[in-house]
């Protein structure tokens, strides 16, 4: 099991749409990606050293994050055919506590 360090988050993308409302199917170098994902892992948070203590984050495991198109400390790890994201917090733009319903993100960490 990954369990990324600090305030970061390991983030798998939502699956790309590969046709538009228009009809058109574009190419895969035409597309953008998608800049929401699902939290599959999260670190412990911040040390706050005048408390002696770690603050969590507001985010969860299975929470849909909206993140910055280039974010400029934005890991990418492939394992597999899988791309999973490696953000810091402040690249967070929104949270979507729970998830949405309907959207699949297929990977298992635990076999990796």
């Amino acid at each position: 099991m990954f369990q990324p360090k600090g305030s970061r988050l390991l983030v798998k993308r939502w699956p790309e749409v590969e046709e538009r409302e228009t009809g058109l199917l574009l190419p895969a170098a035409a597309r953008e990606l998608p800049q929401i994902g699902r939290v599959l892992a999260k670190g412990k948070g911040w040390w706050v050293k005048k408390a002696a203590q770690w603050v969590d984050m507001d985010i969860n495991v299975g929470d849909d994050v909206v993140f910055e198109k280039f974010a400029k400390t934005d890991y990418r790890i492939y394992l597999g055919e899988d791309e999973f994201l490696l953000l810091p917090y402040s690249a967070i733009y929104l949270v979507i506590n729970g998830g949405v319903n309907g959207i699949n993100i297929s990977c298992n960490l635990k076999e990796l």
